[in-house]
């Protein structure tokens, strides 16, 4: 039923399950938050229907490989390309 649903949808040009994703970094790129100066690298992407897109951006770490990195969800209006260290 769900897949004939998107199929319909798709007839339309409503969905493009495939192509047409329009995002403005890709995963892997580094990053800063304009507001808080968080950087790292974009390893995810979440995309609403009726909201905004928002990327998980991961810490880098120098050399400690105790800790897990940092990571926080940004959206995705608030980011700027960055160079890491």
């Amino acid at each position: 039923m769900m897949a004939q649903c998107f199929g319909d949808l798709t007839d339309f040009g409503l969905i493009n399950l495939k192509n047409n994703i329009m995002a403005k970094f890709e995963l892997g790129y580094p990053v800063a938050d304009v507001v808080t100066g968080f950087t790292g690298v974009i390893i995810a992407r979440s995309e609403y229907l009726y909201g905004s897109t928002l990327c998980l951006v991961q810490a880098t770490t120098e050399g400690d490989l105790s800790k897990f990195p940092d990571s926080e969800w940004i959206e995705e209006e608030r980011l700027t390309t960055a160079k890491l260290r």
